[in-house]
């Protein structure tokens, strides 16, 4: 979806009104619209993009694991939560620039301590965030994954914004 006047309202109050229970209806859609496609790829896990432990104990939850679970769920692939970490407490993207953003993101994520000096035996695998604004998350994480073996990265969000 675009990330507009429409669905902004929801985004937020999932994350900070505590409406988990939106997120079944963005899983419910996600899987209607993209579910063929996304067991097309033949995809061995999907990883959530990991908050980090002082948002995750003031959140209570990461609403990217949710929504990656409720995928994973409908589609029959296992879901990693703890294989990524987010090592570095970021400035919220939303009122960053392009380049503020890489800046911010720049070793903000790692590998759990016991995959950091191993390959990660996985081919295909399906990245997922709540919105993709630059890419700028999703393009460090993407390349931790691939600098760790993986050969090929997906990545999916709930929303799109318009900081492309």
């Amino acid at each position: 979806a675009v990330y507009d006047s429409v669905t902004k309202p929801s985004l937020s109050a999932i994350k900070y009104k505590n409406k988990r229970q939106y997120l079944s209806f963005y899983a419910s859609e996600t899987i209607r619209s993209y579910g063929p496609l996304l067991s097309s790829l033949q995809l061995e896990a999907i990883f959530p993009v990991p908050i980090h432990p002082k948002r995750m104990k003031k959140r209570g939850f990461n609403q990217a694991s949710l929504f990656a679970h409720a995928i994973g769920i409908s589609l029959h692939i296992p879901v990693y939560d703890s294989l990524l970490v987010r090592t570095q407490n970021t400035l919220p993207q939303k009122n960053l620039t392009p380049q503020q953003r890489l800046r911010n993101l720049q070793k903000a994520f790692d590998l759990h301590p016991s995959y950091r000096d191993s390959s990660l035996p996985l081919k295909r695998v399906l990245l997922v965030d709540d919105i993709y604004t630059t890419g700028s998350t999703m393009e460090a994480i993407t390349r931790l994954l691939l600098d760790h073996g993986v050969k090929e990265v997906y990545v999916f969000s709930i929303c799109i914004g318009n900081g492309l």
